[in-house]
């Protein structure tokens, strides 16, 4: 075991121990290599196709744009296609802004409102961060598949979490490909990645979108 898998394994928690000791040693072994690869650098770019399906609609919702997601700060969804709107879910919950890049509102942080975008957020930075404790401390992990091509099914054990999140299936290989959100009330939520490229370091213009909102 190398010095990284160490430490996480050390982060573990005891009921993500516990979830752990159960997985049989295949699935535990490909979720750490799953989410060793998704841990490189500060965090990741890509374009995203996003296909919203609601349950009392009967054509999906696409829309398009880029996402940023930064390791130490949170996520920046901006979206470009149809209309240009930009979310930033930080510490304190999830802020939108309209196109000339002003705030139009806060969500903060516990409220329903900002409830889904922060934990899907919490997620995203969990596997950025190599982090394994918070994956099993709030999810049942399947996995399949193996670390060039993988399946990744996480449903919800806790019951705030539930409320909003009913299971999410992410896929990928090298990077993460594809997120599958499935919400109890039956809609779900396609995002597809491409041109996905993690980096190093954060430049200033993105650290910019997590200051002063």
């Amino acid at each position: 075991m190398n010095r990284r898998a160490f430490v996480i394994a050390l982060g573990l928690a005891p009921s993500a121990w516990r979830r752990l000791a159960r997985a049989t040693p295949s699935d535990a072994d490909l979720v750490r290599a799953i989410v060793q690869r998704l841990s490189q650098g500060a965090g990741l770019r890509a374009r995203f196709t996003q296909k919203p399906t609601v349950a009392a609609l009967n054509a999906p919702l696409t829309s398009r744009g880029d996402l940023l997601v930064a390791r130490d700060l949170g996520v920046v969804w901006r979206v470009t296609e149809p209309f240009r709107s930009v979310y930033v879910v930080g510490a304190q919950g999830v802020t939108e802004l309209d196109p000339t890049d002003m705030r139009v509102r806060r969500s903060p942080r516990g409220t329903r409102a900002a409830a889904g975008a922060t934990q899907a957020s919490a997620m995203a930075r969990a596997l950025a961060n190599g982090d394994l404790s918070s994956l099993y401390a709030q999810f049942e992990v399947r996995t399949s598949g193996s670390p060039d091509r993988w399946s990744m099914l996480l449903v919800p054990d806790q019951p705030q979490l539930k409320q909003v999140i009913g299971s999410v299936r992410l896929e990928g290989g090298a990077v993460l490909k594809s997120l599958c959100l499935n919400s109890p009330n039956g809609d779900v939520t396609l995002i597809e990645l491409v041109d996905v490229s993690p980096f190093e370091r954060l430049s200033d213009s993105d650290r910019a979108w997590f200051e002063a909102r």
